[in-house]
């Protein structure tokens, strides 16, 4: 369903320091369609993966207890 969208952020959670030293849209495009991951092993994809699933399991629970809270509420503007 939705989880390649975690696994992408955790690829840019990764590599954000690189990102950030690169100047220019070409550039970090060059960079994000040439991932520096063909020496990774098994251990490195099972931590970025572990990663984009907790990173799901946060967001998906955030946004329970938000609605919950807007349930409860039947206001929307207490969540700002």
């Amino acid at each position: 369903e939705d989880f390649h969208i975690y696994v992408c952020v955790a690829l840019l959670n990764r590599f954000s320091e690189d990102l950030k030293q690169l100047h220019g849209f070409e550039h970090i495009l060059t960079f994000l369609l040439n991932l520096p991951t063909r020496k990774w092993n098994e251990n490195e994809m099972e931590i970025l993966l572990s990663q984009a699933f907790v990173l799901r399991s946060w967001s998906k629970a955030r946004h329970e207890g938000l609605t919950r809270i807007v349930k409860s509420t039947g206001k929307a503007d207490s969540l700002s």
